[in-house]
């Protein structure tokens, strides 16, 4: 069975609870992933005409924070104590030994669910690989973007949680686009980083 991971992404969204890890993690700290998004949409824009709109990290950052936050990432962290994963977005300010990074908790708008059903796989090579089939919620908020959605989720990763790699596709499902009724449709998420990072 699967548990409902809360996301730090407004209401709904993608929050994927999507980075879990395997029972048989050995790192101490947390699993920290940055998530890339893409959404594309048809959005009802009048009685009589439907446009094209589309929504990546910038948008449901903005949707989350309610400003934009230029350079902010998504990730989620996995403190590997079987709660599940949340989400945060991420500010980095400063370089190098100066820099400052600052993680605001999104889970109270970002809900994320995975349905009973999932595949998976401990290789002998210390290798793990899962497939489900998630829910992403974003719930209503200022910015007019919202949705539920539901796509189909694969997550590869060694057994201590390093070197994770996730990817959502066919993410499909209802909501609003600047206030406006939409349907999104190949839409998706990939990971572009992971790592363990000291509690």
């Amino acid at each position: 069975m699967k548990t409902i991971a809360k996301l730090a992404i407004i209401g709904a969204c993608v929050a994927l609870g999507v980075a879990r890890t395997s029972a048989q993690t050995t790192n101490s700290g947390t699993i920290v992933t940055t998530l890339n998004f893409q959404l594309q949409a048809d959005v009802q824009t009048s009685d009589t005409v439907m446009g094209k709109a589309t929504a990546g990290n910038k948008q449901i950052i903005n949707a989350l924070l309610g400003s934009n936050a230029p350079n902010a990432t998504i990730v989620v962290k996995d403190d590997q104590s079987g709660s599940g994963p949340a989400f945060f977005v991420r500010q980095t300010t400063g370089k190098g030994h100066n820099a400052v990074v600052t993680d605001t908790d999104v889970s109270g708008l970002m809900t994320v669910g995975q349905l009973d059903i999932s595949v998976q796989v401990n290789s002998t090579g210390g290798q793990v690989k899962e497939s489900d089939i998630v829910t992403l919620t974003l719930g209503s908020n200022d910015s007019g973007l919202d949705f539920v959605l539901q796509g189909y989720l694969t997550r590869g990763a060694h057994q201590d949680g390093t070197k994770q790699k996730i990817s959502v596709k066919c993410l499909t499902g209802t909501g609003h686009v600047n206030g406006n009724p939409a349907v999104f449709h190949d839409g998706g998420a990939t990971s572009t980083s992971s790592k363990v990072e000291s509690d």
